[in-house]
């Protein structure tokens, strides 16, 4: 853990009278990661942690381009548990906050957002057919359709007929679903709050955040995100910590090299004799010969401990674990034939003489997110 990083914290904690939990997870080109749903288990530890002793506001520090919507009513649902119906749950948002991220927030009874903090929409991505998309645009074909004269009762009804040319009523049905639970989810967390706004302004906030920003990728920044209704969004600068949020990002910007591209070596997509490829793998390293299992791709740290994930054989593994500066990558290890091996367990799977860099690799350490020889 960094001794930056945690005088960081705990300015924050000592300026906001709070616990400070950050939860960072990877934006790094080639090596992006959403939240997903057994990152709650690693929040739940810490939140064990923090709460040893009664604490009356709770504040997460959060970067990150969303993920799955589930996992994000689980991380709020399980804060409110711990800090009880009188607690304090405030988001804090240096920078991007986007999509689940967003809808985390708008759980919170106030989003502290710095002055480059931004949210997004929370429309549900999905696949339709045979392309991944927003549901919303589903919703927007028929108000195209409208808009265009397609107006009548009998008009809309060939419309979507139509439409069962081309996905199936299954399909048709999935995507209705999703977009009930989305506006019945995003309503509900806004509900779950310690002080609820009313419900119409509940409703106007999932309106906007659902259906009236049209990329998924837009950023909602705090003055807009305060003229849609999310009356509980704040100025960092008003607590006299923005400057700290931002010096407490850059330092997880550099921990997880977020400045680095993962600019992967695609001669190993096209090698016959590599036939294990898989994100995380010992054939998954960028130009420079770094591999991609080396790589933090998520971060939850508190003043109490410190959780790193990494991919590991398309596998995310969390683990307690020190800096990655401070993981030691071996040298690799020739067997009696001058030949460098991968061995899973004690069986030979992979022989390669051409990759004298590639490091012999435990499965079971591997599970553990340390690279270190047998």
């Amino acid at each position: 853990m960094s001794d930056e990083r945690l005088n960081l914290i705990r300015q924050i904690e000592n300026a906001r009278g709070s616990r400070v939990l950050a939860y960072i997870t990877s934006d790094r080109s080639g090596l992006r990661e959403p939240i997903e749903y057994d990152d709650v288990r690693v929040i739940e530890k810490h939140l064990r942690s923090i709460f040893t002793k009664k604490i009356k506001k709770l504040d997460l520090f959060m970067y990150t381009e969303g993920g799955d919507a589930a996992a994000t009513r689980r991380i709020v649902a399980l804060i409110r548990e711990f800090l009880g119906s009188e607690g304090e749950f405030s988001v804090l948002v240096p920078s991007k906050c986007m999509s689940a991220g967003t809808e985390i927030s708008l759980g919170a009874d106030n989003i502290i957002m710095g002055k480059a903090g931004h949210l997004g929409p929370v429309d549900t991505q999905t696949r339709i057919g045979r392309q991944f998309a927003s549901v919303e645009s589903l919703r927007a074909f028929f108000d195209l359709a409208e808009t265009v004269g397609v107006r009548s009762k009998s008009a809309r009804k060939d419309l979507f007929m139509s439409l069962t040319g081309h996905l199936s009523p299954i399909e048709i049905g999935r995507l209705h679903r999703v977009i009930q639970e989305g506006e019945r989810g995003l309503f509900e967390m806004l509900e779950s709050r310690r002080r609820p706004l009313s419900k119409a302004a509940n409703q106007k906030i999932v309106d906007f955040m659902i259906k009236h920003v049209g990329l998924h990728s837009q950023p909602i920044y705090r003055t807009e995100a305060k003229n849609a209704g999310i009356s509980f969004v704040m100025r960092a600068e008003d607590f006299s910590f923005e400057e700290e949020l931002a010096r407490l990002l850059s330092q997880y910007e550099d921990l997880m090299q977020f400045d680095v591209p993962f600019a992967r070596d695609w001669n190993i997509f096209f090698d016959e004799d590599d036939f294990m490829f898989q994100p995380g793998g010992l054939s998954d390293r960028d130009v420079t010969g770094a591999y991609a299992m080396e790589q933090p791709v998520a971060v939850v740290e508190s003043t109490d401990r410190l959780d790193v994930a990494r991919v590991v054989y398309s596998q995310k593994f969390w683990r307690n674990a020190p800096a990655p500066d401070e993981i030691v990558v071996p040298e690799p290890k020739e067997d009696d034939e001058g030949e460098h091996e991968l061995q899973y367990k004690s069986d030979r799977l992979v022989r390669d003489r051409s990759r004298p860099q590639m490091p012999q690799l435990s499965w079971q350490l591997a599970r553990q997110g340390q690279v270190k020889s047998r």
